[in-house]
């Protein structure tokens, strides 16, 4: 899902290295608001991937745009690498913040 070559395909102004991307979610992640302790931090690790992979693929866009088509398609994922939707929206929201995105809210009017 992450190779550079697919990286450089969706994004190539973006630089994104996934691995220290889930490093720092694995060590902050007990602290935010999605986390439950019935899952173990394993069961986040698909989302996080999506989140990014939704970055890359429209980071030029709005994300409260895309949102539904975001959900959509993540509800076709099957149903063990899935959290529920409310909590993968707020993580699909932190990985775009994370990358810096002026895309992840609004503009301003």
């Amino acid at each position: 899902m992450f190779s550079k070559e697919r990286i450089q395909a969706l994004a190539p102004d973006v630089m994104l290295d996934i691995e220290v991307e889930l490093a720092y979610w694995k060590e902050i992640f007990p602290n935010r608001t999605f986390f439950h302790r019935q899952h173990l931090y394993d069961k986040y690790i698909p989302t996080f991937k999506f989140g990014y992979d939704s970055y890359l693929r429209h980071h030029r866009q709005v994300l409260a745009d895309v949102m539904p088509a975001l959900e959509r398609r993540y509800h076709a994922f099957r149903e063990e690498e899935r959290v529920d939707w409310r909590d993968a929206s707020l993580i699909v929201g932190a990985c775009w913040a994370r990358m810096g995105s002026p895309g992840h809210m609004r503009p301003s009017k």
